[in-house]
């Protein structure tokens, strides 16, 4: 059974209205995940198919708030996007309007839906049959009145739930709250692409102690944040010379830390 995401829309270009006729050609964006670089790709061929105009592509220039930003100053002219994404996280609305009304809610930031791209990226939870009907499970609210349900991982050896705290703000949380997290002997690692030092240098030797690893957003760390770590006790450590996701960099890191308390 499949319990399906119902607030994921489908993916469209979202595009600059200042963009110049005569312009000497069209830039195209993209963020730092496959189907944007694959979406992106294809919107700059199509472009250089149609022989109007030269065309570009500004591959995985960052999160949401990196490519709106090109968007919005003219380094790019037109990139993809999820529409849900536009609608909760650009405009803040509580659910996805039609395309009509988006545009008009985009129009007085200068920007505009340009094309629908035909498809939908719905996600979905798979759920065994019988045990979906014996707990009438039919959607994923039905899964609030059922915390015994556990979640696997399907590319995981084992599945560990994750304890989740949210904080909203980055000091109070460093200086008032986190000492419990990484109070000594814990060392602590802050994942930081421009660090000098690798896993290898920073732990020569193989250790099993209790290790914590900060790893920023998908816009990646200000430097206000790395001081403010660094002072209390993290030390600046690179996971290689490509800047990675979270959701990858996560993985790794656990990964190349737990093969170095084997060797």
């Amino acid at each position: 059974m499949n319990l399906r995401a119902r607030t994921v829309a489908g993916l469209i270009a979202l595009a600059s209205t200042a963009m110049a006729v005569a312009a000497p050609g069209l830039n195209v964006g993209s963020k730092r995940f496959t189907e944007s670089y694959i979406l992106g790709e294809i919107l700059k061929q199509t472009a250089q198919a149609a022989g109007e105009a030269p065309a570009t592509h500004s591959q995985g220039l960052g999160n949401t708030a990196i490519v709106l930003n090109a968007l919005t100053t003219g380094s790019i002219d037109v990139y993809p996007e999820y529409t849900g994404t536009i609608a909760k996280e650009i405009l803040k609305l509580d659910s996805v309007p039609p395309l009509a009304e988006l545009d008009a809610k985009l129009a007085p930031m200068g920007l505009a839906v340009a094309v629908p791209l035909g498809f939908n990226n719905t996600y979905a939870l798979a759920m065994r049959g019988d045990d979906a009907r014996a707990k009438n499970i039919a959607r994923l609210s039905d899964l609030a009145a059922h915390p015994e349900v556990r979640l696997g991982l399907s590319q995981a050896r084992d599945t560990m739930l994750p304890q989740v705290i949210i904080e909203r703000r980055f000091r109070p949380f460093v200086e008032d709250h986190a000492r419990a997290f990484w109070s000594a002997p814990n060392r602590c690692l802050v994942a930081h692409p421009e660090a000098e030092r690798d896993l290898r240098a920073v732990l020569p030797t193989p250790t099993t102690d209790p290790m914590v690893v900060a790893i920023g957003p998908e816009g990646g760390w200000v430097p206000f944040e790395v001081a403010l770590l660094e002072a209390h006790g993290f030390e600046r450590v690179t996971a290689g010379p490509r800047l990675l996701r979270v959701d990858t960099a996560v993985p790794f890191l656990i990964g190349q830390l737990a093969l170095m308390s084997r060797v």
